[in-house]
């Protein structure tokens, strides 16, 4: 067990987390909305959205290099910090071009944050805690993804597009001196001694994974499953619609998803003692692509909030196991690496589906869209299950 200073020490990080994840949240909501209003145009905001996420996730690869040469706690604190200092740019910039360019900047600066961060909770804690801290760390994130979402909405309309920016900027800020004030041991060591050129590399984080038959089953199945995530965060809105619920049904069904995600999260370091991790992941994935594929098949938008809700359970359960593997299965001196290379390669098919769902929820219509995305995640359950073999029966050995 960790010591109590541990716990401390992740709950503070959790705090800061709230505060950041609220403003990028709320940053994503205001910035959708004010490319909208500024050009009429679905594109733009669309596009704003797009190349903030790819921004970010192109740019963890070199934030878990960053994470592994550099101490931990201040490479947090300088990418909450560069956040903020594209939120500043938001608000000061005047064309689209602009808010999108320090948008995306914004996110690169800021994307070191998440390797960081997952490289260093086996340090602040022990093995037999880190279950507990990813899922402390989840159920921060789910709760202030929902929050910021909403507070982004309600600032614009009250104070503005400027002024909101300068508030998401400012809970950034906040972040940071939260993350500054943690005590704990981030690493194992700040210089690694005798340690190679190439495993210093930037590429080592990928070639890690590719020789470890579990994360490599992992990334391939992540890869599988966010190939159709896009269609079903699309299809949202053209849902409401189909349903006759307008806004109201369009916000039930982002926050009945992560309310799902809280309580799994909530529920995972109970279902992990329990079944393990591997399995709770492989559960998850098939829980989050059955609530997907039963927005399909429901027939009344109250059965749709459920299953939502039910595959947001599943996607909770996926976040706490997943990080749990893959933090406890590196070594300390390439974790960050790892952890960008793993984010970036499932960030990436998420990216790619974003970008072609507009015409593919077109054509196949919201309903049956959420199908096809529920089927990528069951058939993501399914090839980790395959492809991890026997590696799945020691899925973390050091623990």
């Amino acid at each position: 067990m960790s010591p109590p200073t541990g716990r401390s020490a992740v709950r503070r990080l959790a705090l800061s987390r709230i505060a950041a994840v609220s403003g990028v949240a709320a940053t994503y909501t205001a910035l959708v909305f004010t490319l909208y209003h500024q050009t009429g145009s679905t594109l733009w905001a669309s596009f704003g959205g797009l190349a903030t996420i790819s921004a970010a996730f192109l740019a963890m690869p070199i934030g878990g290099m960053l994470a592994d040469r550099y101490d931990r706690r201040a490479v947090m604190v300088l990418a909450d910090l560069g956040y903020a200092l594209g939120c500043v740019g938001i608000a000061l910039a005047g064309s689209p071009t602009q808010r999108v360019l320090a948008a995306a900047v914004g996110s690169i600066l800021g994307s070191a944050y998440i390797p960081a961060s997952r490289a260093a909770l086996p340090n602040l804690v022990g093995a037999d805690d880190v279950g507990w801290a990813n899922s402390l760390m989840a159920r921060a994130f789910s709760l202030s993804n929902l929050a910021g979402s909403i507070l982004g909405g309600a600032l614009v309309g009250a104070v503005g597009s400027r002024s909101t920016f300068v508030v998401t900027a400012a809970l950034n800020v906040l972040s940071a001196v939260v993350v500054a004030t943690v005590r704990g041991r981030f690493r194992e060591q700040v210089a690694p001694q005798g340690v190679t050129a190439r495993e210093r590399a930037l590429g080592e984080g990928v070639r890690f994974v590719v020789r470890d038959r579990l994360l490599r089953a992992i990334v391939l199945a992540e890869v599988i499953a966010f190939s159709g995530v896009g269609f079903a965060v699309v299809a949202d809105a053209p849902l409401a619609t189909h349903f006759g619920v307008g806004p109201i049904g369009f916000a039930l069904l982002m926050s009945t998803w992560g309310a799902g995600m809280l309580l799994g999260a909530s529920l995972a370091p109970r279902v992990v003692s329990r079944f393990a991790d591997f399995p709770a992941m492989v559960a998850g994935m098939a829980i989050m692509g059955a609530g997907l594929g039963g927005v399909w098949l429901s027939p009344w938008f109250v059965l749709v909030c459920a299953v939502t809700a039910a595959g947001g359970v599943g996607n909770g359960l996926v976040e706490v196991s997943r990080q749990t593997i893959v933090q406890l299965r590196t070594p300390d001196a390439v974790r960050g690496r790892v952890m960008g290379a793993v984010d970036a390669l499932g960030g990436a098919s998420f990216a790619a589906s974003i970008a072609v769902a507009g015409p593919v929820v077109g054509v196949l219509g919201a309903r049956l869209s959420y199908g096809v995305s529920g089927g990528c995640f069951l058939a993501g359950a399914l090839a980790v299950t395959v492809l991890a073999g026997e590696a799945r029966l020691v899925a973390v050995p050091n623990r």
